[in-house]
């Protein structure tokens, strides 16, 4: 026969046995060692300078469970290209890589920064017409500068505020699907362009560039007028023209501005839809 344990016996028993869990527990959780820290997100690109992104880390036993609270120190291993403060805070410096490692006693983590010098970005023309039927394209050309002005040879990402009314891919090329309007933007970050595209479902009728004889000096450029006009013979404003020159080291056109290259004559032509017209441009 076992003795009878009375009430106060059997909450002592019990109590003695809930602290000797609790206790054991709370060993269990305070004896977890870091076994590796995780840093999210996994790498960081900055497009400018002053710029600041967040780096978060969490810290990790080795089961994979998170310890809280255990105070992490980070580190920049090139403080020129970027900076980082105690909070995980990021801040571009100038152009280059830097790895910025996250330690938490004996466990560590990196990530890979690039910075990379841009200043602004240019995209023209800042208002095109594409005219003719659904599908018609025309090109936008889109420049990084660095932020002395100087060209780069990084390429933006171009995105249409409406896929609805017009796409736009990797190169700039927008293409109407339906008629309305649309911005156009070349960005990096937060550093970017936009363009005012508009889609419209009308026939080209006929199309001019003027002066028909442009002369300029090596280095010089002029401004060309373009006319374009739909059957009804109502003006098609900031129509989309494609230009090329039968001799691109004389003279060259963008956007309806032809610069003399070199001394010479070239042929500019100008597209639009199906219909073109020549200018002669003598270059001295």
């Amino acid at each position: 026969m076992y003795p009878k344990k009375t009430a106060r016996d059997l909450l002592r028993t019990g109590l003695g046995a809930g602290l000797a869990l609790g206790a054991g527990l709370l060993l269990s959780s305070c004896g977890a060692k870091p076994a590796s820290v995780r840093i999210t997100p996994p790498k960081l690109v900055f497009y400018g300078f002053e710029k600041t992104q967040i780096l978060k880390a969490e810290v990790l036993d080795k089961k994979g469970r998170v310890l809280e609270g255990l105070p992490v120190a980070w580190e920049s291993s090139k403080p020129d290209v970027v900076s980082v403060q105690s909070t995980g805070v990021v801040k571009s410096v100038g152009a280059g890589s830097s790895m910025i490692t996250a330690k938490v006693e004996g466990a560590s983590a990196q990530v890979k920064v690039d910075v990379h010098d841009v200043g602004s970005i240019t995209l023209a023309p800042a208002r095109a017409t594409i005219a003719g039927a659904k599908g018609a394209t025309a090109a936008l050309a889109a420049q990084v500068l660095d932020r002395l002005g100087q060209p780069s040879e990084l390429k933006p990402v171009f995105t249409s505020s409406d896929p609805k009314v017009a796409t736009v891919d990797d190169s700039g090329t927008v293409t109407g699907v339906s008629e309305g309007r649309v911005a156009v933007t070349a960005a990096l970050g937060d550093i970017g362009a936009s363009a005012e595209v508009r889609i419209l479902f009308r026939e080209i009728a006929s199309f001019e560039v003027s002066p028909a004889t442009v002369p300029l000096k090596a280095g010089d450029a002029a401004h060309l007028t373009v006319v374009a006009r739909d059957p009804a013979g109502t003006l098609i404003e900031d129509v989309a023209v494609v230009w090329s020159s039968s001799d691109p080291k004389t003279a060259v056109c963008a956007n309806g501005t032809v610069r003399g290259i070199s001394p010479g004559a070239a042929t500019i032509r100008g597209t639009c839809g199906p219909k073109s017209a020549e200018i002669s441009v003598l270059v001295f």
